[in-house]
């Protein structure tokens, strides 16, 4: 039974956080295409900028989530599954701060 219940509060978290972060966002894409002004493209990195803040958190509570793993006596140890999701988002991140470097450079334009 607290098997079964973990790995239900695990499925549950990384449905409700995955949605947030790779759902598509309409409005970002018609920004997305546009995009023509130096204020349009900054307003397009000040986004971009926030997902990469937002990736960097939710990789940070899963690396807390993977040592609360670690410390306990579970039957199943979800801790590495928690540190893959977070190394993924760190990749979102670094990709996020990439876009919102281009979308800078070209407001400078």
């Amino acid at each position: 039974m607290r098997l079964v219940r973990t790995l239900l509060i695990s499925a549950m978290l990384l449905g409700g956080s995955a949605g947030l972060v790779y759902a598509a966002d309409p409005d970002m894409a018609t920004q997305i295409e546009s995009a023509s002004t130096p204020e349009q493209h900054q307003k397009l990195a000040d986004e971009y900028r926030a997902k990469a803040t937002e990736a960097r958190d939710l990789a940070q509570k899963h690396r807390g989530m993977a040592k609360m793993y670690g410390r306990g006596k579970q039957v199943v140890s979800q801790g590495p599954h928690c540190n893959r999701i977070a190394d993924r988002h760190d990749q979102n991140a670094a990709d996020y701060d990439a876009m919102a470097a281009a979308h800078a450079a070209q407001a400078q334009k």
